[in-house]
């Protein structure tokens, strides 16, 4: 059998999840800065996008059944976390872009919605709108609230009273 292709260091290139064998859409693969390969399914068609980042230690898989209802109406990108976690949800607005989506909104749940946040600023061209559901301000060894600030545009945040991460006083 043939050797599974491999990303710039050596570690198999990313596979469609078997979460989403029957999901349609296209599955394509993009390198962070480190050399790390990223899995990115991109669903449903149109000028308009929505990337939807997972929770730390989320996937694909976790954004999926949301991925496929938005997918009804616009095209959507799902991705899976590799170092530099930052650099990922610009590659998958990349993806989009690069599947005909000309408007695009940047968002995720928890870490996912809080890298959204904090790199939005960064997405050439401007991105339409950024949706956190409940991503931090900060986490231990990192603060989301410089990139936040930097971020001109339309900003929906998603918590609750009793959120301990990012909570109604945030």
């Amino acid at each position: 059998p043939t050797p599974p292709a491999t990303d710039a260091n050596g570690f198999p290139l990313p596979e469609r999840p078997a979460c989403a064998a029957e999901s349609g859409g296209e599955f394509v693969r993009a390198t962070t800065s480190e050399g790390n390969g990223v899995g990115i399914l991109l669903l449903g068609e149109g000028a308009s996008g929505v990337v939807l980042g997972p929770q730390d230690g989320g996937d694909i898989c976790m954004m999926l059944a949301y991925g496929e209802e938005l997918a009804a109406d616009y095209r959507v990108a799902l991705y899976d976390w590799k170092e530099p976690r930052s650099e990922v949800p610009l590659l998958a607005v990349q993806a989009l872009r690069g599947a005909g989506a000309d408007r695009v909104v940047l968002g995720g749940a928890s870490y996912g919605g809080a890298l959204a946040m904090s790199v939005a600023h960064r997405a050439r061209p401007r991105l339409a709108g950024v949706f956190s559901l409940g991503g931090e301000l900060r986490l231990p060894g990192e603060d989301f609230r410089p990139g936040i600030r930097r971020w001109r545009g339309p900003l929906l945040e998603v918590s609750s009273r009793q959120d301990p991460y990012f909570d109604s006083a945030d």
